[in-house]
């Protein structure tokens, strides 16, 4: 499917038995060189985040869902949502919709 390059981006929300055939299925990426010199002269700080860093501590995530709630009752966040939407029973139409990749913002299912 990628000529022998390989995946630049593979999304796979679920995991499983299969990461082991994605990362095999990877495409060799480019090297990212820390700019070692310029962190120590210019006195730079480089903090890399996971997921799990925000998710599994109460404190944490409290501090980040109120600043989103915060954020978006002040109008500061503004979230760009496609002009389509979808009800939970549409939800088959809308994965076409999404893997075209002809939607500008999120895509909206409502639930009720």
């Amino acid at each position: 499917m990628t000529g022998g390059k390989g995946a630049n981006v593979i999304f796979d929300p679920v995991s499983g038995p299969y990461v082991e055939t994605l990362a095999q299925a990877a495409a060799h990426m480019r090297p990212t060189p820390f700019p070692l010199f310029a962190t120590f002269t210019k006195s730079l700080w480089v903090h890399a985040f996971a997921l799990f860093e925000c998710t599994t501590k109460p404190a944490t995530q409290e501090r980040g869902k109120r600043f989103i709630y915060d954020g978006l009752q002040s109008g500061a966040l503004k979230p760009i949502l496609d002009s389509s939407a979808f009800t939970l029973d549409q939800i088959v139409e809308a994965y076409p919709h999404l893997e075209s990749n002809r939607q500008f913002g999120k895509i909206v299912v409502r639930v009720s």
